[in-house]
This record gives C-alpha cells, structure tokens and sequence, in this order.
C-alpha cells in the first residue's frame, strides 16, 4: 500500500503547488519590469511597441502598466507613446502573435531605440499566460523571454469585458461608463481647469497643465472603454495620469 500512497500523494502535492504558480496581473506586470530591466543597458532608449491579446482594454492595460513600472524604475528612456502613434500604421500584425520581429526590429530603428518589447496574452488551460519578449535592434538578438501564468480573476475577467458580479463595465452599461468617464476627468483634472463633453461613443476632455494642453479621449470599447492621453508632459505622467483615471473610472463603476 505504501508503494502506491507515496505516488499519489506526490501527484496530488505537486499539483497543488502547480496550481499556485500563477499569479495576479499585476504582480506579472512588475516581474516583467524587473526581468526588462535586468536585460538591458542603463540610460538606453526602449520602446514597448504592442502587448496583443483578444481585449483591445486588457491590452492597453498591460501595456501602460509595464511601461509606468519600468519609467518609475528610472533604469531606462521608454519612448513615448504619441511616437509610438506615428510609426503604428507601419507596423505588421499577425493576428493574435501581435506585431512581427521584423516589423517590430524596423520600428525600433525609426524610434532611434536599442530595444523593442512586444508581448501577448493568451488563454493556458484554467488561467492565462503573459510572454514578454525584448529585442536588440541592433543586433536583432533577443535578450529575454519572460513567460508567467496569470491567474484568471475578476481583474482579467473585468479587462477582458466578460460580466463579472454587478460590474457596470463588464455588463456594458454604456451610459454608466460615459458617465463615469466624465465625473473622473473633470474631478481627476479639477485643478488644470477641464472642460469635458461627450462626443458620441467617448467622453472628450481638455485641460491645460502649465504650458501643454492634455487632451483625453475615453471611449467606449465592446463591454468595455480606452483611455487616450495627449500632452506634451512627460511620459511618465501621462501614463499616471491614465492608470490613475482608469482606476477611478472603475472604481465608480464598481470594478
């Protein structure tokens, strides 16, 4: 009997700590980071081109997280996301593999960049799976492959626009989210004088912060909603500036 309880309890043991391996998204994120910034050179210049997956919202999520970890790292120069816009037509993407090493090698020599960081999330049995891949474009070399199984919770679930509980978001009560958007930019920009006014399918805001103007667009995306900051500011505030409006946003909608 024993020859066949020590197998079985070691299955089950094993099993257990399989299933503990994943972990919240946001504690993916910043291990990312932390790798990216391990596998690159100080003071270089890195730009995160595309993080693909099946929510255009779960997407931007990642990919302004990933980016404010690694600004606030003060490691590396992160390109900025209003040039990112400029080259994004001539990017290629192959459906869910996301944007080609090819592509995303030329990109990086028009950004004047020494890395470029692509990335997808995907489906991996119960939960999901985020691969993080940095390149040299120089020399085309790929200097990291992070891979991490996320768990599947409300978080994901919300991002990923399917209904989660009472979430306002995830039922994709338009109204209570062009709604939300507009309260949050005006009480969120409140001292740089916003104006706001709905547009149709978003909520447009303007605001002037010391000698930039900051435009905000949030619109509504599927089940779900985008957050769009432009400003001359510097990155790493606009990208606060976007995970801080989104937390709010969610939070009245009872994310």
């Amino acid at each position: 009997m024993k020859r066949v309880i020590f197998p079985v309890l070691g299955l089950l043991v094993a099993g257990i700590l399989t299933a503990q391996e994943a972990v919240p998204l946001g504690d993916a994120i910043i291990e990312a980071a932390g790798e990216i910034q391990g596998k690159v050179r100080r003071n270089s210049k890195l730009a995160i081109l595309d993080i693909s997956s099946r929510s255009g919202r779960l997407s931007d999520y990642i990919l302004e997280e990933l980016m404010a970890e690694i600004v606030n790292g003060s490691y590396v120069t992160v390109v900025e996301r209003e040039e990112l816009d400029l080259i994004a037509e001539e990017l290629e993407y192959q459906s869910s593999s996301g944007v080609s090493d090819r592509s995303a090698a030329r990109a990086g020599k028009k950004l004047g960049a020494q890395y470029i960081v692509t990335g997808t999330f995907d489906q991996a049995d119960d939960n999901y799976r985020l691969r993080i891949k940095v390149i040299e474009v120089e020399t085309a070399a790929i200097r990291l492959m992070f891979n991490e199984t996320v768990l599947n919770d409300t978080t994901v679930a919300n991002l990923m626009g399917r209904r989660g509980g009472a979430s306002a978001a995830a039922s994709g009560n338009q109204r209570e989210i062009l709604e939300a958007a507009e309260r949050e930019i005006l009480a969120y920009f409140k001292r740089y004088g916003p104006v706001v006014e709905r547009q149709g399918n978003k909520v447009h805001g303007d605001a002037v912060y010391g000698k930039y103007i900051v435009k905000v667009d949030v619109t509504l995306a599927g089940t779900g909603y985008n957050i769009d900051i432009q400003s001359g500011a510097k990155a790493k505030l606009v990208a606060k500036w976007k995970i801080d409006l989104r937390k709010r946003i969610d939070k009245r909608l009872g994310v």
